[in-house]
């Protein structure tokens, strides 16, 4: 028996022209992900509590299962503006519309409403073990930490195919095109919200995409069903009432913008944006000895459903 490493992980990734069939995955469709998480068959098992005479028990049926593939992508941009970051296919796969203005000068990702779409197959491989995952659907959230590297982390649900006896490729080449990321700090990050540039010690956001798996007569899909309230949290340092009074624009359901900016080189730059962020109830926090304020987010509504956007540019 050959042993298999955990560290000899392997990531293709392709969006589907039809959905649930997978595409040719090849070298050009590696892709650079962390922390990755793989569950080959969610299944549940089914018991038979048949009758017998005396205490013999049944097998187990299995029901339908999906498959499920969790991982972080460090937020780094293409190269390029106006050229789609390698990871842009993962955030297609979770509802988000993509768009490049004529001169080419950005890409935006922005949630969208149903139909979806896109579907994206992926092929895990495992030291050797590939593991097809298709019509894979999902969620995508995302954190910024000063002194760290921002992240943007997604949570697919695919279909099940079997898994295969498959050598790992060489990828070297493909995955040096992924750029490094900046670290989030006062000299790579710009931050607002309400207007007030507060000193900022975290900010997530999470796109709280429902997915369903559903396995019938005629059907096997997963499909999004809901995005119920797109939420985050901004977590900053407390001021003086006088600077921003947090809890009053909190009572009174103040709608105020949001500005997250991030890096400094053309081709490495990320934005996050919303046009209406309703407050949550602000609580204070200790952040190495500092005062601080966490502030839940609310994105509410905007034209075309666009009530969060990331740019890449």
């Amino acid at each position: 028996m050959t042993m298999r490493l955990t560290r000899k992980q392997l990531l293709l990734a392709r969006l589907e022209t039809t959905y649930g069939v997978a595409p040719a995955l090849d070298v050009n469709q590696a892709m650079l992900v962390h922390n990755l998480s793989f569950k080959g068959a969610g299944s549940s098992m089914l018991s038979r509590p048949r009758a017998y005479p005396d205490f013999q028990v049944s097998s187990m049926g299995v029901a339908p299962s999906p498959q499920s593939l969790s991982f972080d992508v460090e937020a780094a941009g293409s190269g390029a503006q106006g050229t789609q970051p390698l990871w842009g296919r993962f955030m297609r796969a979770c509802g988000m519309g993509e768009f490049v203005p004529d001169d080419s000068s950005y890409v935006d990702y922005y949630p969208l409403s149903p139909p979806f779409p896109s579907s994206i197959s992926q092929k895990f491989n495992w030291d050797g073990t590939a593991h097809l995952l298709t019509g894979s659907r999902g969620n995508v959230t995302f954190s910024a930490e000063a002194g760290k590297e921002p992240l943007f982390s997604f949570a697919f649900t695919a279909l099940y195919n079997a898994p295969t006896d498959t050598a790992l490729l060489d990828v070297t080449d493909r995955l040096n095109d992924f750029l490094d990321p900046e670290t989030v700090s006062d000299n790579q990050t710009a931050f607002a919200l309400f207007g007030k540039q507060a000193p900022l010690s975290a900010l997530t956001f999470d796109l709280n995409n429902t997915s369903s798996f559903r396995d019938k007569p005629n059907l096997a899909s997963v499909d999004i069903t809901d995005r119920p309230q797109p939420n985050g949290k901004a977590t900053v340092e407390a001021s003086q009432v006088a600077d921003v009074d947090w809890f009053s624009l909190y009572k009174a359901k103040t709608l105020g913008a949001l500005q997250f900016a991030h890096g400094r080189t053309k081709g490495n730059k990320i934005a996050i944006g919303s046009p209406y962020v309703q407050l949550g109830e602000p609580n204070y926090t200790n952040v190495n000895g500092v005062l601080h304020v966490e502030l839940p987010l609310y994105f509410i509504r905007a034209s075309n459903d666009r009530e969060l956007r990331i740019r890449v540019y």
